[in-house]
């Protein structure tokens, strides 16, 4: 009998294709990432991340009406530069000759809101494509340069194009203009310069006469013509902090990129073996957080009826991620403060109008009727939330304790268990949970002291008349560094010593449980032996 062969079928072009080929040893033979298509990628992951940025801050500049006062595509552009850690310098003026007023100021904020949206989506799109693919060390690092390169680009097109006018509020522009409702009595910008005076027109009202009222124009005064300050980026701190920005993002995406397939110095490197599980726990407690928060804060203020709604949304997006770091360090123990200055220069224009003010009568001096107030200097901190109510100032530890304990669980969880060939650990629970919380108490530190420094906030102005500095006015908000340094590393080693012994007590609870599954007179003889 003669056996005849069943001929091959031929596979359509348009099938499934076929398993990828083996290796000798039976494992999967993973594709080299080519470099165009290294390249390709890398620009996408750019791409998608000054999206998310842009399409965030149009979204929070929106809800808080910033259309109002100036370009949204100008303004969205200057929120993306501030969100890499760059800073804006204003400049205004009005008037011209003898009579001139000049502004000068610059501001650094970073809205976190945006830092983190677009972190999360650069790091998205440029790890993932590696599940699937295999990339040396070299390919690597020219998928990074390429990304540093595309970042660089797109920053200075964000900083060329963030260059426009602020329209200032009334609420500003009446101080600065004759008849204005906070002009005081001698108007516009004769408030500062005198104030009130008395009432027959002594010597500071005459000055207040003199610079209110003989700037010209059909605004009446120096303030008159004060109805927007130009804007700008600064380049250089934009892509230094871009640059910053895409190496933190570059290093942790190296480190919690769990499924990659990353060079094999880098799968085995010391620091993704010891910092890798704490900071991925870390992150992913973070983010999980962060998009609960996000979701119903945005929505829920969205529902609430008129602008403060629209405001509130607004503030969400952009700050969320600053206010939760600060409440964070702040449960923690890191006090943040608040202060302001506010000084003239010693001789010159300053010094003559404050001898020259402080001769007005009972309303004289700078800051008089029109003047300017100075805000009282303030701290928050721990104790200082008792002010809020005891639920706040016990409750918030509460929550943060929780987080804390829930980022050493899962540390311990995504920490390979060092086992003996007969099968039991290697090291005591009590070793493991030490060997937790040293991992998490640095990654913890690095994660309190980026916050600090982050969420500094700064602002500072100068005004001038006639070239000659007046006044100089300044603002910060910032957290202690040092102190955030000290008490990342005892929250971070409590939390891993803790979470590591929950998460083996729960791990014990379970194996007892799946026992129990498998041998029901296992249970039974125990629960008769305990009798």
């Amino acid at each position: 009998m003669t056996h005849t062969p069943v001929p091959a079928l031929k596979r359509s072009p348009h099938s499934s294709p076929s398993r990828p080929p083996l290796r000798p040893d039976g494992s999967a033979r993973i594709p080299d990432v080519t470099p165009r298509r290294n390249a390709v990628e890398a620009l996408a992951a750019v791409l998608a991340a000054f999206a998310a940025m842009f399409t965030v801050a149009v979204l929070g500049l929106y809800f808080v009406d910033a259309p109002s006062t100036t370009s949204l595509g100008s303004a969205a552009a200057a929120t993306v530069c501030l969100a890499v850690g760059g800073s804006a310098e204003l400049s205004g003026g009005a008037g011209g000759g003898f009579l001139s007023l000049g502004i000068e100021g610059s501001v650094r904020a970073v809205p976190l809101g945006v830092t983190l949206v677009g972190a999360v989506a650069f790091g998205f799109a440029f790890f993932r494509p590696l599940r699937r693919r295999r990339v040396a060390a070299g390919p690597l690092a020219a998928r990074a340069l390429v990304a540093a390169g595309a970042c660089f680009l797109s920053l200075l097109a964000c900083a060329h194009w963030a260059r426009e006018a602020l329209r200032l509020p009334e609420s500003v522009t009446d101080r600065l203009t004759p008849g204005g409702s906070g002009a005081g009595a001698s108007g516009g910008l004769g408030g500062l310069f005198g104030g009130a005076g008395d009432a027959e027109g002594g010597l500071g009202s005459g000055l207040g006469d003199l610079f209110g009222g003989m700037g010209g124009g059909s605004g009446g005064g120096l303030g008159g013509g004060l109805t927007d300050i130009g804007f700008r980026i600064d380049t250089g701190s934009t892509l230094l902090g871009g640059l910053a920005w895409l190496l933190v993002v570059l290093g942790l995406g190296l480190l919690i990129a769990r499924r990659a397939n990353l060079p094999t110095a880098v799968m085995t490197g010391r620091p993704r073996t010891m910092a890798g599980p704490a900071a991925s726990a870390t992150t992913t407690v973070a983010l999980s957080l962060l998009a609960v928060l996000f979701t119903l804060g945005t929505f829920g203020s969205l529902a609430l009826a008129g602008d403060k709604g629209l405001m509130a949304a607004g503030i969400v997006l952009l700050a969320l991620p600053n206010l939760l770091l600060a409440v964070v360090s702040v449960a923690v123990g890191v006090p943040w403060s608040f202060a302001t200055q506010t000084g003239s220069p010693a001789g010159g224009m300053g010094g003559m109008l404050g001898m020259l003010g402080g001769m007005g009568g009972a309303g004289g001096g700078l800051g008089g009727a029109g003047g300017l107030g100075t805000p009282k200097d303030r701290t928050l901190s721990l104790a200082s939330l008792g002010e809020a109510g005891p639920a706040l100032q016990v409750g918030l530890p509460l929550f943060v304790v929780a987080g804390l304990v829930l980022c050493g669980a899962l540390t311990a969880s995504r920490t390979p268990l060092r086992v003996k060939r007969d099968g039991t650990p290697l090291e005591s629970r009590y070793r493991r949970a030490s060997t937790h919380a040293i991992r998490l108490a640095g990654v913890w530190s690095a994660l309190l002291l980026l916050a600090v420094l982050a969420g500094k906030i700064s602002g500072s102005a100068a005004i001038s008349i006639m070239g000659m500095s007046m006044m100089n006015l300044g603002a910060h908000l910032a957290g202690n560094a040092g102190l955030a340094l000290v008490m990342g590393l005892l929250a971070g080693a409590v939390a891993g010593f803790a979470g590591s012994l929950t998460h083996d007590a729960y791990r014990s609870v379970r194996a007892r449980a799946f026992v129990n599954r498998r041998d029901p007179s296992h249970y039974v003889s125990s629960s008769q032996s305990a009798k």
